[in-house]
């Protein structure tokens, strides 16, 4: 074998194993992931599109197959790539992650509100709302919105610790707010001419109260 020949196989070797790892790896998949809202909305338009097709399946049995499907082809991923760790760890190549797979319909916004001790509550910051927009740069600001992004729907330990820092920042701006509520408002965004195209629903989730005492 030539050197060339033996720099292609070389070459090729990497491709493939690149190739195999860049493939989605579904890591912590579970069966109950496909009955998140957003799970269920891409379940019920597949569904429709293979009635247009002639194929009737209802979303809960499509969910059933895809779970599975996905469960194999994410052992047998597991199982070839084991072998090759020390390869991504030598060449510091092993990262893999998915960046908008997928159109998010259920859009969440922070809202943060704040009330006086004989007062209503008062919206202060809602994201994306020009007129409510306390503290703007730093609720807006790329690594804070890396902690609250995806967690007020699991209300964990980093959720409830953004949502003292958020009360803290209005503690501190606004000496007459005795109490602060942190939240997500949950969204479903919908196609120009599907049904209901302008009508918004909004789910509070992960609310957290504060108080100045």
């Amino acid at each position: 074998m030539s050197w060339d020949d033996a720099r292609a196989a070389l070459l090729l070797g990497v491709i493939v194993v690149n190739a195999v790892a860049a493939l989605p790896g579904f890591p912590g998949l579970r069966r109950a992931n496909f009955d998140h809202p957003s799970a269920r909305d891409e379940l019920g338009r597949i569904s429709a599109v293979g009635a247009d097709w002639g194929i009737e399946f209802d979303p809960d049995t499509l969910a059933d197959a895809l779970y599975t499907a996905a469960d194999t082809h994410r052992r047998a991923r597991a199982a070839v790539l084991r072998p090759l760790r020390p390869w991504f760890v030598y060449t510091g190549t092993g990262q893999s992650w998915g960046l908008f797979t997928y159109p998010d319909r259920f859009p969440s916004r922070l809202v943060v509100q704040g009330r006086t001790a004989d007062g209503p509550w008062e919206r202060l910051f809602v994201a994306h709302d020009s007129n409510t927009a306390f503290d703007e740069g730093a609720f807006t600001y790329r690594r804070v919105r890396a902690v609250y992004d995806g967690h007020a729907d699991r209300s964990d330990r980093t959720w409830e610790r953004f949502c003292t820092w958020a009360a803290l920042r209005v503690f501190v701006a606004r000496p007459d707010v005795v109490e602060v509520r942190v939240s997500t408002l949950e969204l479903h965004t919908r196609e120009p001419g599907e049904a209901n195209a302008a009508v918004v629903e909004g789910v509070e989730r992960g609310v957290q109260l504060r108080s100045r005492r």
